[in-house]
């Protein structure tokens, strides 16, 4: 019986020194839920980009594009100049996303159980280019959002409408406290598939057959990046940091103060959840896509209208 509550009594003991611990880190590392790299001036910067992204996007569409295109209507002409823009942006986009990958001193392996370069350490330190790279973006989106009063009106304008709010949201509350490595790579595997979606939308613009092989492709690329990469991603968001709290509550700032970031971890969680339900929306309408290509010849399908985010209110028999 001595010999039970004496085990008892240093269960105790043990208990306490860990609660002792616990308590010095976190006086030890006082709690800062934002992004120390944050500074009031990134606001400026971001609209900059902004107004930047917005001037850029009216010299080429209304100035320098439509002197090449001058042989196609009106309407066609501006839906080429629109998704020129957009897949020069993404290409240099990418690239930037991909440069800034691969300066980082860190690597990130999916097939790991956790991907714990996520979250180690957090906040995980941003140099100029990281920095850079992510304003950018923040800023690319926030026109990108009013760029949508000016595009072509499309079918799934209110799903573009969410997906650029989502975005604009996750890139900010990422930024503002940390999340900067997951939005990252989020951002960059977004990029891959954009390319090649305008790219596609260009050359059926212009009546270039290989627009059916670019198309073929993205549908590729997208499955792999949105419905098999993102997942993974939101799957380390929802479950990895949570694993890693558990395992040691001490690891990192955000383990030691979970519950000071447990509301924008939530937030973020519904905003990535809602950017992967219009991924299974816009891939279901890839696969009718796809069906409807294999299933009549190009020029059947030109005919039919061919893009798989199709204009409501300005058909292309409008502009032949």
């Amino acid at each position: 019986m001595t010999l039970k509550y004496h085990k008892a009594f240093e269960s105790l003991r043990e208990i306490i020194k860990i609660i002792k611990q616990e308590q010095v880190l976190k006086e030890e590392r006082p709690v800062h839920t934002l992004n120390p790299f944050f500074q009031r001036e990134d606001v400026f910067i971001v609209l900059f980009v902004t107004v930047l992204a917005a001037t850029l996007r009216f010299v080429l569409q209304n100035k320098l594009l439509p002197l090449w295109f001058s042989k196609f209507t009106p309407i066609r002409r501006r839906k080429i100049c629109e998704n020129i823009f957009y897949t020069v942006f993404y290409i240099f986009s990418f690239w930037y996303g991909v440069v800034v990958i691969t300066q980082e001193r860190w690597t990130v392996d999916p097939r790991e159980a956790i991907i714990r370069e996520f979250w180690t350490p957090f906040p995980a330190p941003m140099s100029t280019l990281f920095r850079s790279y992510y304003l950018m973006e923040a800023g690319y989106y926030c026109g990108a959002l009013l760029f949508l009063s000016f595009d072509t009106r499309r079918s799934d304008f209110m799903e573009f409408v969410i997906h650029h709010s989502s975005t604009i949201f996750l890139v900010f509350i990422s930024y503002l406290f940390g999340y900067v490595r997951i939005g990252l790579y989020i951002l960059c595997i977004h990029d891959a598939s954009d390319i090649l979606l305008y790219l596609a939308k260009v050359l059926y613009y212009v009546r270039w057959n290989a627009d059916i092989y670019v198309f073929s492709f993205f549908a590729v690329v997208f499955y792999l990046t949105r419905l098999v990469i993102y997942p993974r991603v939101v799957w380390s968001v929802a479950v990895d940091s949570l694993r890693m709290v558990l395992e040691k509550p001490s690891f990192n700032h955000w383990a030691a103060h979970w519950q000071f970031y447990l509301l924008h971890y939530f937030l973020c969680l519904v905003a990535l959840f809602v950017l992967q339900l219009l991924h299974c929306f816009w891939f279901s309408l890839i696969l009718k896509m796809v069906y409807r290509s294999l299933s009549a010849s190009t020029e059947a399908l030109r005919q039919d209208g061919g893009d798989i985010r199709s204009d409501d209110e300005e058909e292309d028999e409008r502009d032949d």
